[in-house]
């Protein structure tokens, strides 16, 4: 008996499109890099850019895509939220490294041409989020400590970043890129100096007791974050008003699985947050962190 693809199905339909789509972007990415064809416009060439750096491991061709949709439209290297100009960075690293297709063939000198276009687009997007740290939005101080949390953390920078790695370049480009990382580090500093910890309660939450509640003394006006992180469940987070009336919750506004609150209270009082798992299914220890942020004086 042969099976019929039912093709009105809504996620098949949709995975069908997707895996279309997909296809669409590796034969078009493959006749740009051939010379055979050329991006409709920048947002074309950003997206044959992020499809080849992260699918198809054509950095310097993606680094080289996403040059050319800056040079077409500058803006779109503004966008932090996109991260178009990081990803560029990104590619551009892992090409003078000589990952990729392609990347094997480079000279020393393009390598290193590659390296300082990274180093200037990296250093663009610093003095961007240097601008947003000034933000008396929680959100946009939360977000850039978020992002830049992944330079740190991310393998394709491990060339400009990592002790022994650095010590192979030469001494000017040594100086340059230990700068970005200090002056990484200042913003960072900075952002977090935005923040007061007020609490920090470690519990665990188990078969018999799936959630559990925490009272808060708080007042109007302010501005709170609050965090509820364990790397054993996927938290979920409620708060409460002193009414016992549900004021918000969340499921993974703190990222990966971490679940995050930022609010302001139009009154005093005692509140409840209850700390819990996506559908009362996970156990394990967590942190429930209350912190205040401080806009700044104008």
């Amino acid at each position: 008996m042969a099976l019929r693809l039912r093709t009105n199905d809504a996620g098949i339909s949709g995975e069908l499109q997707q895996t279309q789509e997909l296809q669409q972007l590796s034969a078009k990415l493959a006749d740009v890099l051939a010379g055979k064809s050329r991006p409709a416009d920048a947002a074309e060439a950003i997206r044959l850019a992020h499809f080849g750096h992260k699918f198809q491991r054509y950095h310097v061709g993606a680094a080289k895509l996403f040059q050319n949709a800056f040079a077409l439209k500058p803006a779109l290297a503004e966008d932090l939220k996109a991260e178009h100009r990081y990803r560029a960075a990104c590619a551009a690293l892992l090409a003078a490294n000589g990952y990729g297709k392609g990347a094997s063939a480079l000279t020393q000198q393009e390598r290193a041409d590659w390296r300082k276009q990274a180093l200037t687009w990296l250093q663009a997007d610093l003095q961007k989020w240097r601008e947003q740290s000034a933000s008396n939005q929680a959100g946009d101080v939360l977000g850039l400590l978020h992002r830049l949390a992944d330079w740190q953390s991310n393998p394709e920078l491990v060339g400009v970043r990592d002790a022994k790695e650095l010590a192979k370049l030469s001494p000017e480009e040594q100086q340059n890129w230990q700068k970005l990382w200090s002056e990484r580090q200042s913003i960072i500093k900075q952002a977090m100096q935005r923040f007061h910890a007020l609490a920090e309660h470690k519990r665990a939450l188990t078969g018999e007791k799936p959630e559990q509640f925490h009272k808060l003394k708080l007042r109007a006006g302010a501005v709170y974050v609050l965090d509820l992180m364990s790397g054993e469940f996927d938290a979920y987070l409620k708060l409460y008003d002193p009414d016992g009336r549900i004021l918000a919750e969340d499921d993974d506004g703190g990222g990966d699985l971490n679940a995050r609150l930022v609010f302001t209270l139009p009154r005093d009082g005692v509140y409840r947050a209850l700390a819990t798992s996506y559908q009362r299914q996970g156990i394990g220890a967590y942190t429930l962190m209350l912190r205040e942020f401080y806009p700044k004086k104008k």
